[in-house]
Parts: C-alpha cells; structure tokens; sequence
C-alpha cells in the first residue's frame, strides 16, 4: 500500500487533466483529486467546495495529510452504508484561517 506521499507525488506526475482543480494548492489539490478518484471507485457521490490558496502559514503537506486521513475515513464509512445513503461532502474555506468540514454518511 502506498503511502500519502507515495500517492501525492503519483498525482502531481500524472498528466495535468487527470487531476481535477480543487483548489490553488498544488499537494492539497492532488490529495483531494486522489480521494475523490477513490471515492467514484467505491461509488460514493462526493462533493468538493474548496477555496485553498497555495501559500498557507501551515504546511502544505501537512494539511494535505490532514484532509487525506478525513477524506479516506468518511469514504470508508460511508462505503459500508447501502448505496442510496452513500455521500460525502468536503468543504473548505481560507480567510486567514482555515475552517474545514467533512460530512458523511
């Protein structure tokens, strides 16, 4: 199994539209477009609203960690559920402070 790293550096060498534009920050972006691809895998509706900008005063690839754990464990809880009650909501926004919210069920 590959590591967060391992998955993100996966990302960002894959070609440009392969990872769809979450947000302006490049790590986080290809955190949020891996989880997203796991998430149409396990046929879990997501639904991303992110205003991230590329430079932050916390690290980029810490928050990237941070929203990958989140992301993975609300798919994986919403993936034991029957598929009509499947969902995930990811929202984030950045005005000198950082406000995420991740919503499953």
């Amino acid at each position: 199994m590959l590591t967060v790293w391992e998955c993100l550096q996966e990302r960002l060498l894959q070609e440009p539209e392969a990872v769809g534009k979450h947000c302006d920050n490049a790590l986080v972006n290809a955190a949020i477009s891996h989880y997203v691809s796991m998430a149409e895998r396990e046929a879990v509706p997501i639904r991303v609203s992110t205003n991230i900008p590329s430079d932050l005063s916390i690290g980029s690839m810490d928050l990237a960690i941070v929203i990958s754990n989140l992301m993975e464990n609300a798919i994986l809880a919403s993936k034991k559920l029957d598929p009509d009650r499947r969902y995930v909501k990811v929202s984030a926004r950045y005005k000198k402070q950082l406000l995420l919210e991740i919503e499953n069920a």
